[in-house]
């Protein structure tokens, strides 16, 4: 009936065949090679394979890379790295595929869609049965004999492409947050660097003080445009504050002058150093680095 689920052996649904085995001498050019790690860490076979591999027409023939494809790794040091799956979700002219890994090839078309295939078989349910099965050998490996053993379980051809679409959602909102997250972090780090190891804003305020400008300003001021230590000086009668200085994230401490930064340094230098000390007990003989001034 239309909408029923399906339990059939993957026999059924693919052919099987091995990748491709070449020696360390014949990587680094000529044509995309789907590598051991290509297929672990992607669900789906990347459109952009970076490893490169001198293949005969023969051997790219024969270990061709086709939409519906689907690459299991079938040997391992550990059974979790067992039975890894990655499904070709177009065609990727020239390539061809790991030796270590197995290919399952569809024996006929609408039957299981790509997007479908590619959350199934790194289901848990898919996962747990592959582990039991290797589980029962001395190394973690694969063969067709026990892949045969393997079922698939699938749903309708729209059943299957509405899982494929909402699943696939849901990986492309997670993958956009996790750059994000890359890309705030960088920036944290490029603040925090600037303002407490290289302490550029209080490195403006000073310059701008010698040069007879705005001290807010300068701290406020992108790093190319702030004044430097070393530049001409101004006269302090030229500088004119049309507006307010704008809104910004300040240093917790204000430097007027450079004779009055010092003293406040060593005196903040010297406290920390007591405090130390009494955390320690009164424990000698311990140093500890002085601050940056």
């Amino acid at each position: 009936m239309v909408g029923e689920w399906r339990e059939v052996p993957i026999s059924e649904v693919y052919e099987f065949s091995s990748g491709l085995s070449k020696p360390r001498s014949e990587f680094g050019s000529g044509f995309p090679f789907l590598s051991f790690k290509d297929i672990f860490y992607n669900s789906a076979v990347p459109s952009n394979l970076t490893e490169l591999v001198k293949s005969t027409e023969q051997e790219r023939s024969r270990c061709s890379i086709r939409r519906g494809d689907v690459f299991l790794t079938r040997t391992s040091e550990t059974m979790d790295e067992l039975g890894m799956s990655s499904v070709a979700l177009t065609d990727i002219p020239y390539a061809t595929f790991n030796g270590f890994a197995k290919r399952l090839r569809p024996k006929q078309e609408h039957i299981i869609v790509p997007e479908y295939a590619r959350y199934f078989f790194r289901s848990k349910r898919f996962r747990s049965t592959v582990n039991a099965m290797s589980s029962m050998s001395t190394r973690a490996s694969l063969n067709n004999e026990m892949l045969g053993c393997l079922t698939i379980l699938f749903p309708s051809l729209d059943k299957q492409m509405e899982i494929g679409r909402i699943l696939g959602a849901l990986d492309d909102k997670i993958a956009l947050n996790h750059h994000i997250n890359q890309t705030l972090e960088t920036m944290a780090q490029a603040i925090f660097k600037s303002w407490f190891v290289d302490f550029d804003p209080v490195k403006a305020k000073i310059a701008a003080i010698e040069q007879g400008q705005d001290p807010l300003r300068a701290a406020c001021a992108p790093s190319a445009a702030r004044p430097t230590l070393n530049s001409t000086r101004c006269p302090a009668n030229t500088t004119t504050h049309s507006s307010p200085p704008p809104r910004c994230f300040l240093m917790p401490w204000k430097m007027p002058h450079r004779d009055v930064l010092m003293p406040r340094a060593q005196d903040a230098h010297e406290r920390l150093r007591n405090w130390g000390r009494f955390r320690r007990g009164g424990r000698k003989n311990r140093s500890i680095k002085s601050l940056p001034i």
